[in-house]
């Protein structure tokens, strides 16, 4: 009997033990599945903020742009007003007549033309002078266009030799005169009215 009841009391007592032993294992495996679950998160955590620290990047701050303001250009100077031109009074000039197929210039027509030189050497040097010279209506065209250019020549020769620039003389010699005499020479050889020279002057603003 006293065996059976040893027997007995071991029994239970490795019984007693054996549970504990149990129940501290499961306690142990429960301990460590939450140890487990709890590093499992972390890592999660740490993947998850980790891949947002890769994906999310942080933009770059704006360049200052520096605007630089070019120079306002200086206004450009006006023209200085041209000066308006001196009032010239324009002389009137007299015309001199040839004898009957002729073209020199006789004594009576060179006073005519020494009066109007001194008016021509009293203009600015930029007034031009103008001649024009003619015949009557006897003769043929072409001989009188000749005879008319003499005389025109003749005049401009007398104002060259007392100080006027040939440049500043333009001279045609334009044949028979175009408006015919009203009375002929009492000695029937033609117009003197109609054999002359005309001088005229000729203003800078103004074509000859």
């Amino acid at each position: 009997m006293a065996i059976v009841f040893y027997f007995k009391a071991r029994y239970v007592l490795l019984t007693k033990h054996n549970f504990k032993i149990k129940g501290n294992y499961m306690n142990c495996h429960k301990h460590l599945l939450t140890l487990l679950v709890l590093f499992a998160s972390i890592t999660l955590i740490h993947t998850g903020c980790s891949s947002t620290e890769q994906i999310v990047e942080e933009e770059p701050e704006p360049e200052e742009v520096v605007v630089v303001e070019e120079p306002e250009p200086e206004p450009e100077p006006e023209p200085e007003p041209e000066p308006e031109p001196e009032f010239v009074q324009v002389p009137e000039l007299s015309t001199i007549n040839f004898g009957f197929d002729l073209s020199d210039v006789n004594d009576k027509a060179a006073r005519t033309l020494a009066d109007n030189l001194e008016k021509l050497l009293d203009l600015p040097s930029d007034y031009r002078v103008s001649i024009e010279a003619f015949t009557d209506h006897l003769g043929g065209d072409q001989y009188n266009l000749r005879l008319s250019q003499r005389r025109a020549h003749s005049v401009v020769s007398f104002y060259t030799q007392n100080g006027i620039e040939e440049d500043r003389i333009d001279s045609r010699g334009l044949g028979k005169a175009p408006v015919p005499c009203a009375s002929e020479d009492s000695n029937g050889h033609g117009c003197l009215e109609n054999r002359r020279a005309e001088t005229e002057v000729i203003e800078p603003y103004r074509a000859p």
